[in-house]
């Protein structure tokens, strides 16, 4: 009894292992003998080489369509010059027989795309439309029919009309040929434009089209094209334009123009940084030239405070275009670089030269502190570089026009005061911030050795003035000389305490310096110029500072090797 289990056992084991060699033989038995081969070598097309056949199609299929729509375009312009100059057939009759022969172009090009002919469609569907741009323009500007009001209306139809006709036929060419015809309009009767604000309604509307066409296609060229087209216009009308009228029109086409690369990441593409972009940025810097053109006629005191505020709104736009697009994207980043240069273009529109300077140093301060505040490199980049500004014109104040009443007491010298500080400031900054560049560990001690130099001269140039005015008209050399020493062993001194017991390592390296450059000019200068008396002194001062320094570095040489150890462990080389 005991053994029939065990057998039972045994024999289902076996016939489970038989039922699953069985399954692995049907489903072998099944399978392809074809799959189990490497699958055919897939075979590049041949690059297809363009027959003399398709050169000659492109020719006269394409091309030749949209030269003839061109020509026929231009043959119009002339018939209405014709018109008004022989005086054939009265205004109104001239503006219907253009927005016929715009309508028949039309329904041709309707007629051919139904045929399935797209590029003779193209090309004369975006002549009809210029047609119609021409006929309302004309009756505008050259017979008074319609008000600016109702041309705006009707032009505004017919950009609409065109964008939704390049929709329908999804090209780009059909843009093209609807704007420059749009364009070559204003050029054809640029003779005979006598109003400004004509011609800028006729603009704005011209544009707005393309900015619904930014929105539903990416045609780079179309925006281009726009721009190109506005300034140019613009600006031979900028002259006779008012400065309500030019201002308020600079300011809607800049809108539009801004608007584009917010409409083209709201249509779902990807901005191109050649193309969006830079229409963008060239946007801007035409706006501001036209706005700084227009106000410098009457009103030149409010152009430093327009490129302000312009940057400002720059600044607003980047942190809306953070939300809307990638944060690090060509678009905030652009937008942010624009609104650093229109606020550090400001200052040397507004200000003078010494207030240019003050202007930058707390503008680079403060652009330091966001980009370590948003851990943002660029923005640090750019701060420094604007502080770098801010030393160079101080520099240039101090080494041509500083020339102070009163010993340290005047507003050009409080603003050097500040310019210092803010470079100090940024060193601080960049010594409490971690790097984002490997490059960027040269800028704390690069700020730290422009504001040293800064205040060295500043305080080069109080002296040298205070001792003119105490021995005019030259001033005495030797006192000159003494103090000039004086004022930079006594700053070195500074340097080398702050920097040993801050643990600073590269304000020590520049104090070190400052101490060479003072020995330096002792013993090839002030040596040759100075009598015994002043000699004394000054062999004595040094010498005073030189142990002074030694002693320091004595008391606390603990701090300092600190420092050095904390510097190898991390590499640093300053």
């Amino acid at each position: 009894m005991t053994r029939e289990p065990a057998d039972l056992t045994a024999r289902v084991e076996r016939l489970e292992q038989e039922v699953q060699a069985l399954r692995e033989r049907m489903g072998a038995s099944r399978r392809s003998p074809t799959s189990l081969l490497p699958p055919p070598p897939v075979q590049e097309a041949a690059p297809r080489r363009r027959h003399v056949a398709d050169l000659e199609t492109d020719l006269v299929r394409t091309w030749f369509a949209r030269l003839g729509a061109l020509a026929i375009l231009l043959g119009a312009g002339f018939a209405f010059k014709y018109g008004i100059d022989r005086g054939l057939i009265g205004p109104l009759q001239r503006v219907v027989v253009g927005l016929v022969a715009g309508a028949v172009f039309l329904l041709g090009g309707e007629a051919a795309r139904r045929r399935r002919w797209g590029e003779l469609a193209q090309a004369v569907t975006g002549g009809g439309v210029a047609l119609l741009y021409l006929s309302v323009l004309a009756a505008l500007i050259l017979y008074g029919i319609l008000a600016p009001g109702s041309a705006l209306i009707l032009l505004t139809a017919v950009s609409a009309l065109g964008v939704v006709l390049a929709l329908r036929h999804d090209s780009q060419a059909l843009a093209l040929v609807g704007l420059i015809g749009g364009f070559m309009n204003a050029a054809l009767l640029g003779s005979e434009i006598a109003r400004p604000l004509d011609v800028f309604v006729y603009l704005t509307a011209l544009d707005a089209g393309v900015l619904w066409l930014a929105y539903a296609k990416s045609w780079r060229a179309t925006r281009v094209f726009a721009l190109a087209g506005t300034a140019i216009i613009f600006a031979l009308n900028l002259g006779s334009a008012g400065i309500a009228v030019g201002l308020v029109f600079a300011t809607a086409l800049w809108v539009i123009f801004v608007l584009i690369p917010f409409v083209t990441v709201a249509g779902g593409r990807t901005l191109h940084p050649q193309g969006d972009i830079s229409v963008m940025v060239t946007s801007g810097l035409a706006y501001l030239a036209a706005a700084l053109t227009l106000l410098d006629r009457n009103h030149s005191e409010w152009q430093g405070l327009f490129t302000l505020g312009l940057g400002v709104v720059y600044a607003a736009l980047a942190l809306i275009a953070r939300k809307s697009a990638a944060k690090d994207g060509p678009l905030p980043i652009s937008m942010a670089g624009l609104a650093a240069a229109f606020v550090t273009l400001a200052a040397p529109v507004q200000l003078e030269a010494a207030g240019v300077g003050v202007a930058w140093a707390i503008e680079g301060a403060l652009l330091t502190w966001l980009g370590s505040r948003f851990e943002a490199t660029r923005i640090r980049a750019t701060g420094l570089l604007v502080a770098s500004l801010a030393f160079l014109n101080q520099l240039a104040v101090v080494a041509d026009v500083y020339r102070p009443a009163r010993l340290l007491l005047t507003g050009a010298s409080a603003s050097l005061v500040v310019t210092i500080a803010c470079l100090y400031g940024v060193a601080f900054i960049y010594g409490r911030t971690k790097r984002g560049h490997e490059l960027e560990r040269f800028a704390a001690p690069g700020a730290c050795a422009a504001a040293g130099i800064l205040t060295l001269a500043w305080l080069g140039a109080e002296a040298t003035e205070y001792f003119r005015r105490l021995h005019p008209p030259h001033g005495d050399t030797q006192d000159i000389e003494l103090a000039i020493s004086a004022i930079w062993g006594i700053y070195a001194v500074a340097l080398l305490r702050v920097g040993v017991s801050g643990r600073v390592r590269w304000a020590r390296l520049f104090g070190i310096v400052v101490f060479a450059a003072t020995i330096l000019k002792i013993a090839a200068v002030d040596v040759w110029l100075l009598d015994e008396l002043y000699r004394t002194l000054a062999f004595m001062g040094l010498g005073a500072l030189l142990l002074t320094c030694s002693l320091m570095y004595n008391r606390l040489a603990t701090l300092v090797r600190q420092d050095d150890q904390t510097s190898k462990a991390k590499g640093d080389k300053l």
